[in-house]
């Protein structure tokens, strides 16, 4: 029996461990999630400036030199952040694959120690049939000398 309760114990953890892997994976996801929407609203504001800084925008009258400086600076420092923004997601998508391999390699350690939790089991069910059985025969034999001596005696 301590067999199986240090197999039955060993399971729990992988389990426990296995949720701990999933909720990683989880947690990547959104990372993930917040991520790719700080880079869309990145994108959506360039585009933004871009279209009001464009020939024919809002502004009717020609911007000062600085202003142009100011704005292609502006612009370069948006892609930047963009760029930066897009080397974090590459991150998360390692992250995220190593948390899948964390976790697939966590169901498969579930998936041996049942196997093996399985077998003991069986073994173990197999082991009291034998003894169920011997035990019969042994019954069953007693009883037949019972009889074979009755009927000596008789």
């Amino acid at each position: 029996m301590s067999a199986l309760k240090s197999i039955g114990l060993a399971l729990d953890v992988a389990t426990t461990r296995r949720d701990e892997a999933a909720r990683a994976l989880g947690q990547q996801f959104e990372r993930q999630r917040q991520a790719e929407a700080q880079l869309e609203q990145l994108q959506s504001y360039a585009e933004e400036t871009a279209q009001r800084w464009a020939p024919g925008g809002a502004a009717r009258t020609q911007p000062s030199r600085e202003s142009v400086i100011h704005y292609y600076q502006f612009m370069e420092r948006l892609q930047q952040t963009a760029d930066l923004q897009r080397h974090a997601l590459t991150r998360i998508a390692r992250d995220i694959e190593a948390a899948r391999a964390l976790l697939t390699q966590a169901d498969l350690r579930i998936a041996s120690l049942r196997h093996v939790y399985d077998l003991r089991l069986a073994e173990r069910a197999r082991s009291q049939a034998r003894r169920d059985q011997q035990q019969t025969d042994e019954f069953a034999a007693l009883a037949h000398r019972r009889r074979a001596s009755a009927l000596a005696q008789d």
